[in-house]
């Protein structure tokens, strides 16, 4: 049991370990995004899943309650806005956008959140980023583009960008934003801190649930739907999400909003294995230049938790 205690404690100081299974599970998002299409309808699909989370977190910190009403009382704001705007805001403009994009430009744009986080930490919190870290974000998104083009990245310039484009752009301005406002969050226990927004997270989604019904656009859920919902809401809204939170205090928001560059390549190492899509050339290509755009941005010294840190979220 001392020794499980002391590998587990090791591995929550490897940020490189913790960004990376977090990107994994968000890539697998994906594949259950779409698996989950036509099995429930998307406004449900956000709702349902914060309202899981809440419940899990709500089980497990039954005794601590007070804790999360502390914070409230004295964050309302932060909470409430980070909640809304980077788990709310975020779903709901992603799956709306879904309806007038297509994947390749949903993979694609989604390359911009750690290029806004970057510009974010330069202008609004003095952050200074060297030549050096700024070719590896080149890196990471180059290969990020090389895998959303069929390995064809000249693409680009021919792509058609509408309405959905636009709406994910913001989305992505949204999660670059609550990226950048977790380098500022309050000092207290990360499970505390993500209950609190999870809370945030369901209460502002329900208005757009109400707008689904209300248009009566509402799919109920059957057997397969509630088990893609069931892994949504325990990998990549739960664990990823505390995982990613993790990455952020360890080594910042810059560096770990790089990682987000992993999630189109891992979505299709996870279409390969899962889906039996086909591998090219180009998915080798693209995960050795982003593992070394990764790698350019940590270069510099990475904090080392104290033990007492690293055993706590």
């Amino acid at each position: 049991m001392e020794l499980s205690s002391r590998v587990m404690a090791r591995l929550w100081r490897s940020p490189r370990l913790i960004l990376g299974l977090g990107t994994l599970m968000w890539a697998g998002n994906g594949v259950a995004g779409r698996a989950i299409a036509g099995q429930m309808s998307p406004m449900l699909v956000v709702t349902g899943r914060w309202l899981l989370v809440f419940a899990i977190l709500a089980v497990m910190l039954r005794h601590r309650w007070r804790e999360v009403a502390a914070l409230w009382r004295t964050h309302p704001w932060r909470v409430a806005l980070m909640g809304s705007i980077g788990f709310t805001g975020f779903n709901v403009l992603f799956y709306t956008a879904a309806y007038y994009t297509s994947a390749v430009n949903m993979n694609l744009l989604q390359s911009a959140i750690p290029i806004f986080v970057v510009i974010g930490s330069v202008l609004f919190m003095g952050a200074s980023i060297t030549l050096v870290q700024a070719f590896g974000v080149v890196l990471t998104v180059f290969a990020a583009i090389l895998v959303t083009t069929v390995g064809h990245p000249e693409n680009v310039l021919s792509m058609h960008f509408n309405t959905g484009d636009l709406m994910l752009l913001l989305a992505c301005t949204f999660y670059a934003g609550y990226t950048l406002a977790l380098r500022g969050r309050p000092k207290v226990d990360g499970l505390i801190f993500f209950t609190a927004l999870a809370l945030a997270a369901m209460v502002s989604s329900l208005p757009f649930l109400a707008l689904e019904a209300w248009r009566g656009e509402i799919v109920w859920p059957h057997a397969k739907g509630l088990a893609i919902l069931g892994y949504i809401t325990v990998f990549p809204s739960l664990i990823a999400q505390l995982l990613y939170l993790r990455g952020v205090d360890l080594i910042g928001a810059n560096r770990a909003g790089v990682y987000a560059n992993l999630v189109p390549i891992f979505g299709a190492l996870l279409a390969l294995v899962l889906l039996h899509e086909p591998f090219h050339i180009y998915h080798a290509e693209a995960l050795v230049l982003c593992l070394a755009g990764i790698g350019l941005t940590e270069r510099g010294k990475i904090p080392v938790p104290t033990p007492r840190e690293a055993v706590s979220l």
